[in-house]
Order: C-alpha cells, then sequence, then structure tokens
C-alpha cells in the first residue's frame, strides 16, 4: 500500500516558464474577459499551453484565479478592500454621470497615470 503523500511525482517535472505563461495569461484573460469569463481554454490559448498543462496547475478557472493571486503574493485582504472599493465604484457608475466618468478615466491607460499622480497631490494636501 503506498501513501499518495509520500508517492513521488509521475511525469516530466512542471516547467516553470509555463507556470509564468499561465500565470501572465490568467491576469490578461481576467483584466480583458473578466473572472466570469475566465475559463481553462481562454488561458491555455493565451499561454500557449496546453488545456491538460493548465489543469495540471488548477482544477478549475476559480482554482487557477486563486492560485494567481497568491503567486502574485497579493495579500487577500488588500484584495478584499481593493474589490470592495471598485464594487463602490461601480456601484456610483450605474447611478450618476460623474460615476461614469470617473470609471472611464480609470480605465483609460493614458489617464491612469495623471489621475492617481493627481489623486496622490491631493491626498499631500489634506490636514
Amino acid at each position: 500500500m503506498s501513501d499518495s503523500t509520500t508517492q513521488a511525482r509521475r511525469g516530466r517535472p512542471r516547467d516553470p516558464e509555463v507556470d509564468r505563461r499561465i500565470t501572465a495569461a490568467t491576469v490578461l484573460v481576467t483584466g480583458n474577459a473578466g473572472p466570469r469569463n475566465l475559463t481553462i481554454t481562454a488561458v491555455a490559448d493565451e499561454a500557449g499551453s496546453s488545456k491538460a498543462s493548465v489543469y495540471v496547475r488548477a482544477d478549475s478557472a476559480e482554482e487557477l484565479l486563486e492560485r494567481t493571486i497568491a503567486e502574485l503574493e497579493l495579500e487577500p485582504e488588500t484584495v478584499r478592500a481593493a474589490l470592495l472599493l471598485l464594487s463602490e465604484i461601480l456601484e456610483l457608475e450605474a447611478r450618476s454621470s460623474y460615476g461614469r466618468f470617473l470609471v472611464a478615466l480609470a480605465g483609460d491607460t493614458a489617464w491612469r497615470g495623471k489621475l492617481r499622480a493627481r489623486l496622490l497631490e491631493l491626498e499631500e494636501v489634506r490636514p
């Protein structure tokens, strides 16, 4: 009888470059399509890997997202706070032209840096 925790992993060792490509693809696909539309197939296609390579690393898209957050060393509390803030902004967006304005600026890469710099300036001036 063999214990699965003591058994050696069968097959080739995992390639760290494939791990990196899968993480990068998960970030890209989630950023472009959203977490609800994250699929193993989309990540495999974006990473230039097989679905089997992705499934070796995660059993589902949800697990893949969780592993990616862990690999990027994002603190769960930081992710939670950012998501709560984002949900408040999106709720504001749905109710007002001001909210849509802020979301449009935040989503535009040309304006994002300028907006962040201005917010940081305002934060420094605050009493």
